[in-house]
Formats: C-alpha cells, sequence, structure tokens
C-alpha cells in the first residue's frame, strides 16, 4: 500500500479491508483486523452489514452448528434485537454463544453467572 501525503490538518482517508481466502492456512492479519461489509438479504430486502471478518466467520459457525443458512441466523438476530444497531446485535450474538460454550464446558449453569456482580469474581464464591 503506497502511503499518498495529504493536505495539512486533514486525516487520511480510511480504507475498507477486504481479503480473499482461496487456501486453508491462516488469515492474514488484513483480513483479521479490516471490517468486512457483506449484503444479506432479510425478509427480501438487501441489507449491507459491515462486521469484522472473525465476527462473520463465527457467525458462519453458529449457524452451521443450528443447520441453517447465515441469512437465516441474520435474520433470527435481527428479529430479536431491539433498538440497537444490526451489526452490534450480530456482535453481542457471538459474544453470547461464546460465553454460553464457556459455562457449558465448565459446567456452571446459566443464572449463577447472570447475576454476579463485577467486584465478585466467580472464582471468589
Amino acid at each position: 500500500m503506497t502511503d499518498h501525503p495529504t493536505p495539512a490538518g486533514k486525516r487520511p482517508a480510511l480504507r475498507l479491508r477486504t481479503a480473499r481466502r482461496t487456501g486453508s492456512g491462516p488469515v492474514p492479519a488484513v483480513a483479521r483486523e479490516g471490517v468486512v461489509k457483506r449484503s444479506i438479504a432479510i425478509a427480501g430486502h438487501a441489507t449491507s452489514i459491515s462486521l469484522e471478518e472473525p465476527f462473520w466467520q463465527a457467525l458462519r459457525l453458529i449457524a452451521r452448528e443450528q443447520e441453517i443458512s447465515l441469512a437465516a441466523l441474520v435474520a433470527l438476530i435481527d428479529g430479536r434485537r431491539a433498538r440497537t444497531n444490526l451489526s452490534s446485535a450480530l456482535r453481542v450474538h457471538v459474544l453470547d454463544y461464546a460465553q454460553a460454550q464457556i459455562r457449558s464446558l465448565r459446567g456452571t449453569p446459566v443464572a449463577e453467572t447472570d447475576g454476579a456482580r463485577p467486584d465478585q469474581g466467580e472464582d471468589n464464591a
């Protein structure tokens, strides 16, 4: 990537980074850090969603485990969100899913962790 001079006092324009995956090797740092915009049809309408590549990968994994398409998963999340934007709702869904997986591995019931106070760690009970 070539640096182009910018006029004094102006910030350089941000560029959307996307990566095309052709092999099974590790994801390049550019793909991990950059935001990727994709179009998905929800209820018959095309919607553009911008997310970092690791979130797209996690959503594809969740959809595969639930045996539904990525578009169907996004539509479900879209239908449940309140006032938050769709990209944020998708990120929170991935986080909730990961936390549920961790609780499952640890054998911790959801009810024990949901009401925990910030000053009271799980291991200090």
